[in-house]
């Protein structure tokens, strides 16, 4: 898929090393636990195909669709754990997605007080139940999610990128919208790879990765 290689271009002339990833990460599915050696473990920038059984098994006990675009993407790689992404996200694979929605599920039953709250631009709810929130990528101050529940303005399967770790914005209407406008701004100059950091960030600093998004 063109997208796939062109995230290998920009992979390349970063010169990224594989990550090293704790076993006990929340959302490291369990056969790389079992496969970690003290405690560490090496994931691939790429991994490989998806699933189909790992989607079927995400979309039964989360109750949630995979998008059909999601599953074209992951048709080729399952994910990347190469800080690909706006803010040095990766995208997870559909095992860790389940896994971080079942932590949410079981964090919001412990808490059933709590209750939408409608983002002042009615596109989408801030915190919504988290079965109608699909985990597609993180890093380690967020998670980015697919809304199958959006507020009166918004639109199905819109992506809600994280601002802080509460509040979230919609920057675009699918995985496929947000990966191309992502490649427009790396093609375009508007962000840059910072070695300190390890991933690309604005150029201008008085933009966010959800302002260049959004553009």
């Amino acid at each position: 898929m063109e997208l796939w290689s062109r995230l290998r271009v920009w992979a390349s002339r970063w010169e990224l090393p594989p990550p090293v990833l704790s076993a006990g990460w929340l959302c490291l599915p369990p056969g790389y636990r079992a496969a970690a050696v003290d405690g560490w473990i090496v994931r691939p920038l790429f991994e490989p195909p998806g699933d189909d059984d790992a989607a079927r098994v995400l979309e039964e006990r989360t109750g949630l669709r995979v998008p059909a675009d999601l599953r074209a993407l992951y048709a080729v790689h399952g994910g990347s754990y190469a800080p690909l992404l706006p803010n040095g996200m990766s995208l997870l694979p559909y095992e860790a997605m389940l896994t971080a929605w079942q932590y949410w599920a079981t964090l919001t039953s412990q808490h059933p007080g709590w209750t939408p709250e409608l983002a002042g631009d009615g596109t989408h709810y801030q915190w919504s139940v988290p079965w109608s929130w699909l985990p597609v990528a993180e890093n380690d101050d967020g998670i980015m999610v697919l809304d199958s529940a959006p507020g009166p303005r918004g639109t199905a399967g819109q992506v809600l990128f994280p601002t802080d770790r509460v509040e979230r914005v919609v920057v675009a209407s699918s995985v496929t919208d947000l990966l191309c406008r992502w490649l427009a701004a790396l093609d375009s100059g508007e962000v840059r790879f910072d070695p300190a950091l390890g991933h690309a960030v604005p150029v201008d600093p008085a933009r966010s990765c959800a302002d260049v998004l959004r553009r």
